[in-house]
């Protein structure tokens, strides 16, 4: 894990190059921070469990698979009302490189 906290004090967003995990309202809010504090240059795109092969706001959604093929060593963050059970995934396949947001 890099970071759980609240977005605002994860000073490592700009040094990292991250997805998204999950395109429901948590993945807007997050994309939306982003967004406003200039840190899209740091986003590769978004990943969903249930929603891969779709574009969202300009980044195509991929599955977790997809993105470890070519990234093993990708970052990741994560919340929402799912985060448990995205975190059982990551951890599940060894995926250290995750910033935890809670809302």
């Amino acid at each position: 894990m890099r970071y759980i906290g609240k977005i605002e004090y994860d000073y490592e967003l700009g040094k990292d190059r991250y997805y998204i995990y999950g395109i429901g309202h948590f993945g807007s809010y997050i994309y939306e921070y982003l967004k406003n504090h200039d840190f899209l240059d740091r986003l590769e795109g978004f990943v969903d469990s249930y929603r891969s092969g779709i574009e969202y706001n300009g980044y195509e959604v991929k599955c977790l698979d997809e993105v470890l093929e070519f990234e093993p060593q990708a970052s990741f963050i994560v919340g929402g009302k799912y985060k448990k059970e995205i975190l059982d995934i990551l951890y599940g396949m060894n995926i250290n490189n995750i910033h935890i947001i809670l809302e």
